[in-house]
């Protein structure tokens, strides 16, 4: 279910590169200023003026010299799959006033002058930006286009927006699609539900070098699933600016940009650099649950403040493995492993 809701202060009429009166008469001024008469300045259509702002549905490669007025709705780096590596490149995800969105990308050589001037939740005029076909993998938004900055991308932010734009963009998978949807590189999952229960953090993986917490959902029909977290989102997971700790009461929550897994026969989510999760979500979809949780005897298991302590002290070792137990190793189970390969072979003569 695709969605992109605004907050509900949104002008319901005003579309996508329209402007107000006042900003009209601006325009008009500024012609007076410039030596032409307001009175003799022509009408400026709002049709034209929507023009100065290119819809993210009007996008494509050959079109150059375009603006586009977007919301930074996600912001994350890529670090390479062990996630631990140098600086690859920092994604953004944009959404216009119409709520159709893209997936943006800073390369490493421009994070410093570019990306530390964007902002989540902050509204902006991108120009002068390249616009090229999304990767076929791992998309975090569904579209075939994507954009990249340039040293020449100029970002310029938009004091007092219009509250149209889209707060949460997201496309949410029902539970019993998510096994279908294992080992799907195409896209990234998102999904909504009822948090119950919040693991402790511990340590897993190669040798226990990562820290991992394991989040479980419900959804409206009380099937669970489970969500694996890893590193610094496993242990910044928190839910103190929602609730104290003398409150179980199960909260909605959705998790945005996750893939699915399956180990031993179970399927279940998991977290990835550009996981993000929202707290009792305002979204149409999470109308239901609010609805249920007021009638719900349901109790949030959470862990406690000394469960809550957990460091990775021990450093890898190496090991060595044979190509059966390697075969049947769960990768998630070690993201942040760098393999070092090396074959021993062994050569039997028979006479």
């Amino acid at each position: 279910m695709l969605g992109a809701f605004a907050s509900s202060q949104q002008a319901s009429t005003l579309q996508c590169g329209h402007f107000d009166p006042n900003f009209v008469e601006a325009l008009k001024d500024g012609l007076q200023h410039s030596g032409q008469k307001s009175s003799d300045a022509p009408d400026i259509p709002v049709q034209q003026l929507a023009m100065l702002f290119t819809p993210i549905t009007e996008l494509n490669p050959q079109k150059i010299n375009v603006v586009i007025r977007v919301r930074v709705i996600r912001k994350w780096e890529f670090r390479g799959a062990t996630n631990d590596g140098p600086l690859r490149h920092i994604n953004l995800i944009l959404a216009d006033e119409q709520g159709t969105t893209i997936h943006a990308e800073i390369p490493a050589a421009l994070a410093t002058e570019k990306g530390s001037l964007i902002q989540i939740d902050k509204v902006y005029e991108i120009r002068h930006f390249r616009v090229m076909p999304s990767r076929g993998y791992f998309k975090p938004v569904h579209n075939n286009l994507m954009i990249q900055f340039t040293l020449y991308t100029q970002a310029k932010v938009v004091n007092d927006p219009p509250h149209i734009f889209p707060i949460y963009i997201y496309n949410l998978t029902s539970f019993e699609k998510v096994e279908e949807n294992v080992d799907n590189r195409n896209y990234l999952i998102d999904v909504i539900g009822m948090l119950t229960q919040i693991g402790a953090p511990h340590v897993a993986g190669y040798n226990n070098s990562s820290i991992v917490r394991d989040i479980f959902i419900k959804d409206i029909s009380d099937a669970s699933l489970k969500i694996t977290l890893w590193g610094d989102q496993a242990s910044g997971f928190s839910i103190d600016n929602v609730c104290n700790q003398s409150n179980n009461k199960p909260i909605v929550i959705m998790f945005v940009g996750c893939l699915a897994k399956q180990f031993k026969g179970q399927s279940y989510l998991s977290g990835t650099t550009a996981t993000t999760w929202y707290f009792n979500p305002n979204i149409p979809e999470a109308q239901e649950y609010y609805i249920k949780l007021q009638s719900s005897d349901l109790q949030l298991i959470r862990p406690t403040v000394a469960e809550e302590e957990c460091e990775v002290s021990q450093k890898p070792n190496i090991e060595d493995k044979t190509i059966q137990e390697l075969l049947e190793m769960d990768p998630d189970m070690f993201p942040v492993i760098i393999v070092n390969p090396f074959c021993s072979t062994f050569l039997i003569h028979k006479k």
